[in-house]
């Protein structure tokens, strides 16, 4: 019998065991992760989790960043990823200034991580549009240029994907910007390929790497997370089960 963790935690209770053998397996969440299931011999949500040997087994322990009912969190270690010292600048809404002190609207949340780390989905339901063609545009003394010959999408965005999902009984989009280049999408784990417009995509499943295509700083490297309510703006800590300040760049979770 093989239990497997996923990346998120630790199983206990695997072994070689004789036919009839009763077993309880365990899984273990890392910080920030949480238990949501097995997956192959055995598919339950329970651990400990007992049961008797009747032919050789394997399956897998899965965790995704930490969740609750109607809340979830894109990635496991969450942190506010400001422009410059301006805190609340990495959070929704009005946020930010211009030279003059002008009030600049900010339609997302900022979550630090560096390049090329997973995102996971928030919520099950299907692919929408999906943008992966953007290399890292070149810095130089006046601006942001991209590469030579480079005539595809252009977007401040950079390459990003959404997902649709119904939460609570709304239609909820979240899109997650910027992320990397050249393989900025995951894999479908039913396809094999990268996430496309209209797959179906489960809470809990990597669907791209965290990058600094568009306009993100490559001093800043983050998550740029979008949220809309059926067709309208919203703040995207009404989703996330987090705190979340404008003093301070720590988000706490429950399950930290």
């Amino acid at each position: 019998m093989a239990a497997r963790p996923a990346a998120g935690g630790t199983v206990s209770g695997r072994g070689s065991f004789p036919d009839g053998r009763s077993v309880t397996v365990g899984a273990t969440a890392n910080s920030g992760y949480k238990f949501f299931g097995w997956t192959g011999s055995v598919t339950d949500t329970l651990t400990p989790y007992s049961f008797a040997i009747t032919q050789n087994m394997n399956f897998t322990a899965n965790f995704r960043p930490c969740f609750a009912t109607n809340k979830a969190n894109p990635l496991p270690f969450m942190a506010l990823a400001p422009p410059g010292t301006n805190i609340a600048g990495a959070t929704y809404g009005n946020t930010r200034k211009k030279a003059d002190g002008t009030a600049v609207f900010h339609n997302g949340i900022d979550l630090a991580g560096a390049v090329g780390t997973p995102i996971y989905a928030q919520f099950g339901g299907t692919v929408g549009k999906v943008v992966s063609e953007q290399p890292n545009r070149i810095d130089n003394p006046d601006n942001k240029n991209y590469p030579t010959g480079y005539s595809g999408d252009m977007n401040n965005a950079g390459n990003r994907i959404y997902v649709n999902s119904t939460v609570g009984g709304n239609t909820v989009n979240n899109g997650y910007w910027h992320l990397q280049a050249d393989t900025p999408i995951a894999n479908n784990p039913r396809t094999g390929q990268p996430w496309a417009t209209g797959d179906a995509i489960n809470a809990g499943e990597v669907i791209g790497y965290i990058g600094i295509t568009g306009n993100a700083n490559a001093d800043v490297p983050h998550l740029h997370l979008t949220t809309s309510v059926n067709g309208a703006n919203s703040d995207p800590a009404t989703y996330l089960n987090a705190t979340i300040s404008t003093t301070t760049t720590n988000i706490t979770t429950p399950c930290d």
